[in-house]
């Protein structure tokens, strides 16, 4: 029929069990891209490896593990072994599409 038109959304692979943090949490520095972690109460800095970049979400490789508490806002504050209380806590579960 002219002037019909369809929008085709074709899935070529998916990742199984992918870690997905906010890109704003992902800071990039030299050589490395780093997350700021929460581990008993303090920040310390941890490398990450990145992979698949969605719009508003970063695969996260190897680094970190499910269950981790990581910083989103405030990291240029952020300084290693500051003591920091949990604000409000949003936990982002691993994804199985």
């Amino acid at each position: 029929m002219a002037g019909a038109f369809a929008e085709v959304t074709l899935a070529l692979d998916s990742i199984h069990a992918a870690l997905l943090l906010p890109t704003e949490a992902v800071v990039p520095k030299l050589n490395e891209q780093v997350v700021y972690q929460i581990r008993n109460g303090k920040v310390s800095e941890v490398s990450v490896k990145t992979g698949v970049r969605l719009p508003r979400l970063l695969q996260i490789e190897q680094g970190l593990a499910d269950g981790d508490t990581i910083m989103v806002s405030g990291l240029l504050q952020a300084k290693v072994g500051q003591p920091v209380l949990p604000g409000k806590e949003t936990s982002i579960q691993l994804l199985d599409k």
